[in-house]
């Protein structure tokens, strides 16, 4: 391999580079309109009970509205609260046969809880058809 290809390689993947920049702009400008027509559409649909579009895309496709729910994310805060929660509901029974459980169910109880009570959001997001 001598200089002059070695340095045509460097030229390649700084043309690469700034193409990739240039993609990832236009990307960001793409997604951004998306999301506002998006935003738009579901107003629309909100606003006069419509579940979807049929046969509206250039294709003949169409989009439908689709509901799904979400558990948020554990933050501190909310572990904080809900350990609180758990060993203050234990504590108000120091006789509990509970308390005689080896430290790896105490975990495994202490993580259920939290699962089982993270709180639950409903998303709207268009599916194309």
């Amino acid at each position: 391999m001598d200089k002059a290809e070695v340095k045509g390689y460097v030229d390649e993947w700084f043309r690469l580079r700034e193409e990739g920049d240039r993609l990832r702009k236009r990307n960001a400008e793409i997604r951004h309109r998306k999301n506002q027509l998006t935003e738009v559409l579901m107003n629309v649909m909100n606003r006069f009970v419509i579940d979807g579009f049929d046969n509206v895309g250039p294709d003949g496709s169409g989009l439908i509205r689709k509901r799904r729910t979400k558990k948020k994310p554990i933050s501190i805060k909310y572990m904080t609260e809900k350990l609180n929660e758990y060993y203050a509901s234990r504590m108000e029974d120091p006789h509990n046969a509970q308390q005689q459980q080896t430290a790896a169910d105490e975990a495994q109880q202490v993580l259920e809880f939290l699962l089982d009570n993270r709180p639950v959001t409903e998303v709207e997001e268009l599916i194309a058809k």
